[in-house]
């Protein structure tokens, strides 16, 4: 199913969440696929689908500041990092009982209130492609149960930086410069 951007699209697309699917939803980077955390077979769907080793984890996009706190420690840089750069492109990886999660706060109101529930997600294209910003591109992704056309995006995914070791993982959106400048502080 295709649909675009609007309120009749976000609720349809909840629904086929909440039914255990999987979807692929404009944020505000580049297209994003994902799942509910919750529903283990449609997170497993995504590897599948992105043909993507389980070795490397899945981010999880979240509505908000609080419930990202529900889901992982952050320590005083973390904290310090969300507040400046969230909503926005930056995942942020902290520890919990368990490991670690890699977090984040997407500034795009689909994705944002596609996140009422923790949101397993990664770009919208095979492992190693290039993440894609035109929906069209999106398409090429075969496997999920419904696309949502958000028109052309930025096209720079987030950048990852993991709180625990201090190290930016994936250069992207957020400068070096800039998060270094927050660890400053």
């Amino acid at each position: 199913m295709i649909c675009t951007d609007t309120k009749e699209c976000l609720e349809e697309t909840k629904r086929v969440l909440k039914a255990g699917g999987v979807a692929v939803f404009p944020t505000d980077t580049v297209y994003g696929v994902g799942a509910y955390l919750d529903m283990k077979d449609a997170v497993e769907r995504i590897y599948i689908i992105k043909k993507r080793s389980r070795s490397k984890p899945l981010a999880v996009l979240v509505r908000d500041k609080k419930m990202a706190y529900k889901l992982g420690e952050f320590n005083s840089i973390a904290k310090r990092l969300a507040d400046k750069f969230w909503p926005g492109p930056l995942t942020i990886i902290v520890p919990t009982k368990g490991g670690k999660i890699g977090l984040r706060v997407p500034n795009h109101w689909f994705a944002r209130e596609l996140a009422e529930r923790p949101l397993a997600a990664s770009s919208a294209n095979l492992s190693g492609g290039k993440p894609p910003k035109k929906f069209e591109d999106a398409l090429t992704l075969e496997g999920a149960d419904i696309y949502v056309d958000g028109g052309e995006l930025p096209g720079v995914a987030s950048t990852v930086f993991d709180s625990t070791t201090l190290k930016i993982i994936r250069r992207g959106a957020v400068t070096d410069s800039k998060i270094m400048g927050v660890i400053n502080e």
